[in-house]
């Protein structure tokens, strides 16, 4: 073969292995070219807002309660209902603010714009604490005033993870910790696939702001991360999970705010009245 046969040889093939290359990521699917752009926003993104603190700024009394604020859709109002009731059952220093709604969720500022009506819970409830469950409504475009960014693009998880953030950043101007609870497995494999990758987001901006991320899935998945929806509470097996395969019973409400009190005892001791208890016995 000479030189110059050679040389065309050689360029033909590279052309070649780039026409393949092409083929092949065009056949991605979008959920996987999604995945893979959530892996380089979650690598390389840093917060730039105001980062919100662990702790509550005061501490709190049976006569002086933390005012908890619950924000959310229909799974985070099932949230706030076990958690009022928890909360009065183990007499401790706090009323619950429920003020999630059912249907809603951040993709959609056109249905139910969470981030400013989040500004003006900031501002009329004055809360010392939030909890926010947000995903299972998500899965569908993201709908802002002068822009909508389809689903399943890769431009998708960057306007839906600006979503997340204008939450944390009212929660961080305010001065609020929060805690944001990442959804558990849904038995519908769409939305599961969609809550999975959610997830990632929601842990990516929550550790970036300061606010603490609490994944439901840690404790209601079963041995292999996915759906169940009966599980081993104190000894005995019970149904967490109702029939529509999203939503929790009363078991498995309870289980998802014992968890997240668990979380919250460390950071905000005289709610439990830990703090109070020491303080008396020191006076």
């Amino acid at each position: 073969m000479s030189i110059s046969n050679s040389v065309t040889f050689g360029v033909v093939r590279r052309l070649c292995f780039a026409l393949v290359v092409t083929v092949v990521c065009h056949a991605c699917t979008s959920s996987q070219a999604q995945d893979l752009a959530d892996g380089f926003i979650a690598a390389s993104h840093q917060s730039s807002g105001p980062q919100i603190p662990r702790a509550a700024a005061r501490s709190f009394t049976a006569d002086d309660p933390a005012r908890i604020l619950v924000i959310g859709d229909s799974l985070g109002q099932g949230i706030g209902i076990f958690l009022r009731n928890r909360v009065a059952e183990r007499g401790l220093n706090a009323v619950v603010i429920n003020r999630a709604r059912s249907s809603t969720g951040l993709a959609r500022r056109d249905f139910y714009d969470w981030p400013n009506a989040f500004k003006r819970m900031a501002t009329q409830d004055r809360p010392d604490i939030v909890v926010a469950h947000f995903g299972v409504n998500d899965m569908q475009s993201v709908i802002r005033p002068n822009e909508r960014v389809t689903f399943g693009t890769e431009a998708w998880s960057a306007a839906y993870q600006e979503e997340i953030r204008s939450i944390l950043n009212v929660a961080g101007a305010a001065g609020t910790p929060l805690y944001w609870l990442g959804p558990g497995p849904d038995r519908s494999r769409n939305l599961n696939n969609h809550l999975t990758r959610v997830n990632r987001l929601f842990e990516t901006e929550a550790k970036a702001s300061g606010a603490v991320y609490l994944p439901i899935k840690a404790f209601t998945a079963n041995q292999d991360g996915g759906y169940q929806r009966r599980a081993t509470v104190d000894g005995r097996v019970v149904s967490i999970r109702t029939n529509d395969g999203s939503h929790f019973t009363g078991i498995g409400y309870t289980l998802v705010v014992d968890r997240l009190l668990d979380r919250m005892e460390t950071n905000v001791p005289s709610m439990f009245g830990r703090g109070n208890a020491l303080l008396a016995a020191l006076q």
